[in-house]
């Protein structure tokens, strides 16, 4: 089952709270849904085992790069076409997305410099305003 639309919190909506998520956990989500594209990750909402629900945002940012999805494509658990994304925000990349919460040892991947750049200067002009 996939969520057809990113949460209000999503860690790849680029208008949620930064670092509203715990450090760790991003750790956790870049060691268990980067490195093979076998893994997917599920959203924050998934809280019983048998209510396992693909993240829409990482489902909109990594698509069928990710092997996962290609296989709850196949097994009839994911449905791209039931995404719905029109009107947000999200982060190109899982380097980005790690970055603007200030995740920069995250152990499968090195955040990308410009990255954490992009997102300190847009903290800081958040700041001013």
């Amino acid at each position: 089952m996939a969520a057809h639309r990113p949460c209000k919190n999503c860690p790849w909506r680029r208008d949620a709270t930064p670092e509203y998520w715990d450090p760790q956990h991003h750790r956790q989500i870049a060691r268990n849904c980067r490195g093979d594209g076998i893994s997917i990750m599920l959203c924050h909402n998934s809280k019983l085992p048998e209510r396992k629900i693909i993240c829409a945002g990482w489902a909109a940012v990594e698509g069928f790069n990710a092997i996962g999805l290609r296989i709850a494509a196949i097994q009839g658990t994911y449905d791209p076409d039931k995404l719905n994304v029109r009107g947000l925000d999200l982060y190109a990349s899982f380097d980005e997305m790690l970055a603007a919460n200030f995740i920069n040892d995250a152990p499968t991947g090195r955040v990308d410099p410009a990255a954490l750049l992009r997102a300190v200067r847009r903290r800081a002009s958040e700041r001013t305003q």
